[in-house]
């Protein structure tokens, strides 16, 4: 017989949250990050002569507005979809499987699956005479 055993903590909390520091650190990183890219630019512009950095700041105001722009459609866009569909998806749809065999047509023996997966520990194991798999709780 071959035995698995899977063990994993059981989370109320489906959709977890960064805390307020590691936010507030995100935020200064971030900062940073934006202020050492503008001192390059600074760098940039004021080593090169006046013709040249027209130019560049030509190129960055294209570039700039651009990118809001393409943001602004893209968000419109998810915004259009968001009103057309809402209401479609208000609820989980229920999955009707068969819980008799596995995926590869074993049959499956074993308590209810409500109880499998309140389990704290699960132990599978498969027959090697007959094939059959075989789910204990506990």
């Amino acid at each position: 017989m071959t035995r698995f055993h899977h063990r994993m903590p059981r989370s109320d909390h489906l959709v977890t949250r960064s805390s307020r520091p590691a936010g507030i650190a995100h935020g200064l990183l971030a900062l940073a990050g934006w202020l050492v890219f503008g001192w390059f630019w600074y760098r940039v512009f004021y080593r090169t002569p006046a013709d040249e950095s027209a130019a560049g700041v030509l190129v960055v105001a294209v570039l700039l507005v651009l990118s809001v722009g393409l943001t602004l459609a893209w968000i419109r866009h998810n915004q259009a979809l968001a009103r057309r569909y809402r209401g479609r998806r208000t609820r989980i749809p229920e999955a009707d499987r068969d819980w008799s065999r596995d995926v590869l047509g074993r049959p499956v023996e074993g308590p209810s699956w409500d109880v499998v997966q309140e389990a704290v520990e699960v132990e599978i194991d498969v027959d090697e005479r007959t094939g059959r798999k075989v789910y204990r709780a506990f």
